[in-house]
């Protein structure tokens, strides 16, 4: 994984409701596909639904699988490699993601877990409703 060419935004502050369940947050695909996306600090991997992995182009059904935990049991998913995330004006290149469709999320098409985040510092001030993230 590699952070965006020189020149490119590697930081972000995202505003979310403090009342609401999950930090929710805009995010860029491939350069090519925006979506609406969780930030989940307990997730290790970005997963992201078939039908956006298809939108990009990716064929899950022949892409080499992972073995993933979730809260309903263990599964083999599959495993690709984005391009490039950027969430809010934070970008990487080169990201990890699982491909799985999952319940319960509402409008968005992905859950952003460490092998994004990771690169970056974190800060949440949830009584203000901002998620600052930083280059490390």
């Amino acid at each position: 994984m590699a952070l965006a060419a020189a020149g490119e935004p590697t930081s972000a502050r995202i505003r979310f409701d403090p009342a609401g369940e999950h930090i929710e947050a805009p995010a860029l695909f491939d350069g090519k596909a925006s979506r609406a996306v969780i930030i989940d600090t307990g997730s290790d991997m970005v997963a992201i639904t078939t039908k956006l992995a298809r939108a990009l182009g990716y064929h899950p059904a022949t892409s080499p699988r992972v073995a993933v935990s979730t809260s309903s049991g263990g599964a083999r998913v599959p495993l690709i490699r984005l391009k490039s995330l950027r969430v809010g004006n934070a970008e990487l290149r080169d990201v990890q993601a699982v491909v799985m469709d999952f319940a319960g999320r509402g409008r968005v098409s992905a859950v952003v877990g460490m092998s994004f985040l990771s690169s970056f510092t974190l800060e949440v001030d949830a009584s203000a409703g901002t998620l600052s993230l930083s280059a490390k």
